[in-house]
């Protein structure tokens, strides 16, 4: 919900070619992870994709605990 105004802001004209959401499954093991470790378990997990992906330059952004794991995937991609 509150990417539903920006997402189509992003996808109108060239502004970003290729633009892929991030989200948890169920039965993914979140709930197991210890609390010390959650971000970068999580950060390691996220970025796998985007690095399979090879873009040559990505943008990141997060809502809330989704901010928190931008940075923190950001960390990951350096």
């Amino acid at each position: 919900a509150p990417y539903d105004e920006l997402v189509p802001y992003l996808r109108a004209g060239d502004r970003l070619p290729d633009l892929y959401g991030l989200r948890r499954v169920p039965g993914d093991g979140y709930s197991q992870i210890p609390p010390a470790e959650l971000f970068s378990t999580l950060a390691a997990r996220y970025s796998e994709p985007v690095v399979a992906l090879a873009p040559g330059k990505v943008h990141l952004l997060g809502y809330c605990m989704g901010g928190l794991l931008a940075a923190e995937i950001a960390k990951c991609l350096e």
